[in-house]
């Protein structure tokens, strides 16, 4: 599956550079001349790696990888900076969880073409992760939402170990709540109303 790339920089000819250096790979490409219009196309389009700009009106790059770590922690971010911009670089990977930074000016196409690779192979093991994680967890995805429909200000609790499960349907009977419970094969769901 092709991947999703949005490139953020306030600098039309950087942002038409890598347009030209990516456009006969396979990836699917955005660009955003700054950080409101990044977070508008991260709205609207499924985007597995980010590579922004830290230095830009308006919002800076750090600002854009902050939101991103919080609403959207699939996303492989990468930083695109100048040398002048270390302080910058170390505050971005010490608060923006980056997983790499490319300088530029960039000497060889190739080093940026190679990071970018290895971030949509970590893309590829994050989403296999996520997806053995909830491998485990087998209840139709549609039967659990209506199944929360109907429930007024539900409580699920998912176990995975028997002894916790006990304890917790032991108090749960203790106290008269009112419950559900779906078992399947690796998890235990359990579903209260107030």
């Amino acid at each position: 599956m092709k991947k999703s790339i949005l490139f953020v920089d306030d600098q039309d000819e950087i942002l038409l550079l890598l347009k030209r250096m990516f456009q006969e790979e396979d990836y699917n490409l955005y660009f955003a001349n700054g950080g409101p219009q990044a977070i508008e196309l991260l709205k609207h389009n499924s985007i597995d790696i980010l590579v922004t700009d830290l230095r830009m009106p308006g919002m800076s790059g750090l600002e854009v990888l902050k939101i991103v770590k919080t609403q959207y922690p699939e996303i492989v971010r990468i930083v695109l900076s100048g040398f002048s911009q270390i302080p910058s670089i170390i505050e971005a990977i010490n608060s923006g969880d980056i997983f790499k930074y490319i300088t530029k000016p960039w000497k060889v196409d190739e080093d940026a073409k190679k990071i970018i690779k290895e971030a949509s192979d970590y893309s590829d093991y994050l989403k296999s992760k996520n997806t053995s994680a909830s491998d485990n967890f087998n209840i139709k995805k549609e039967d659990f939402l209506q199944l929360l429909r109907f429930l007024p200000n539900p409580y699920i609790f998912i176990e995975n170990n028997d002894e916790a499960y006990s304890e917790n349907i032991r108090k749960l009977e203790e106290n008269n709540i009112e419950k559900e419970i779906l078992i399947g094969d690796s998890y235990k769901l359990l579903i209260l109303r107030k």
